[in-house]
């Protein structure tokens, strides 16, 4: 029997759709129809029942489901377990991370993994909180490292507490003393981007009154901090961008202040891998004494 068929399969009954499954796994819808019908053939049962909403496991699929999974985790743990011992044999994590955490903490996280296991292989995707749960749910990657809102069901594990700043050119000369609080916007142009979920917290904060919104389709907050250099209005940003904040700007924490909880999420939390599991400490140094060091300095 090929587990890979069973693990398409265990991925089409998450999505919940054969189309939007072809297009996140790289088919063709016709493709992984044959595939389906073709593993329903091999083991004579329905195992999935299409619906004018979608897919979703037939009763006998659902029966067999726990086993499915169990077969699926097995061959994967085998060949996981195969590689510790054959050093010769390739392995593969696969991370997700916003663009800021991508560009100053997982650089020196894959330095210090891969000089202790050189032999081990990385590839990296760097998106958005939208992105990252649809590449988790269908299995295109291995972890993410994001907000504890995007966890859903899978498991999280926090790295650090961060804090939402808000960025002003230098020229607008607004006296801050306890912090910035949403009064002191005033009629300043507001730089919104609905990729940044920064944004959307302070969104929420202010009741969604953010008068004067200028709209910005940018999935990385640098753009947010190249525009208040050029005097276009405020944005409001993780701490984390002081470390490439221009000297035109000054970034001020709120008032009251805003956090939001970073960490690792993995999807699939009861079969995490070897790989996974060495990996997590790296990041978790890493990050710790980054962003204490960072937070002394700035």
């Amino acid at each position: 029997m090929d587990t890979n068929k069973l693990d398409v399969l265990l991925k089409v009954v998450k999505i919940g759709s054969l189309k939007k499954a072809a297009e996140e796994l790289n088919y063709t819808q016709s493709g992984l129809i044959y595939m389906m019908n073709t593993l329903e053939q091999e083991l004579s049962i329905q195992l999935l029942n299409r619906t004018p909403k979608g897919v979703v496991l037939s009763p006998e699929g659902e029966h067999l489901l726990p086993l499915i999974n169990e077969l699926v985790w097995s061959e994967a743990r085998l060949m996981d377990e195969i590689g510790e011992m054959n050093k010769s044999t390739s392995r593969k994590l696969r991370i997700a991370a916003y663009p800021i955490y991508a560009r100053y903490y997982l650089p020196e996280v894959i330095h210090n993994y891969m000089a202790d296991y050189p032999d081990d292989m990385i590839s990296i995707r760097v998106g958005t909180e939208e992105d990252m749960p649809k590449w988790l749910n269908a299995g295109m990657v291995d972890i993410a490292i994001g907000e504890v809102t995007m966890a859903g069901s899978g498991k999280f594990t926090p790295l650090i507490e961060d804090e939402v700043y808000v960025a002003i050119p230098e020229s607008y000369n607004i006296e801050i003393k306890d912090g910035f609080s949403m009064s002191d916007i005033g009629d300043y142009p507001i730089l919104f981007s609905n990729y940044n979920p920064v944004s959307k917290l302070v969104q929420e904060q202010s009741n969604g009154e953010l008068k004067n919104r200028i709209d910005v389709t940018s999935k990385d907050g640098s753009a947010l901090l190249s525009m208040v250099e050029e005097e276009l209005g405020i944005a409001f940003l993780s701490k984390l961008y002081s470390y490439e904040c221009p000297a035109k700007i000054k970034m001020y924490p709120l008032n009251p202040p805003v956090m939001r909880q970073l960490g690792v999420i993995i999807d699939d939390s009861e079969h995490i891998s070897h790989m996974i599991r060495r990996f997590i400490p790296y990041l978790e140094k890493v990050t710790k004494t980054q962003f204490e060091k960072h937070s002394e300095t700035y």
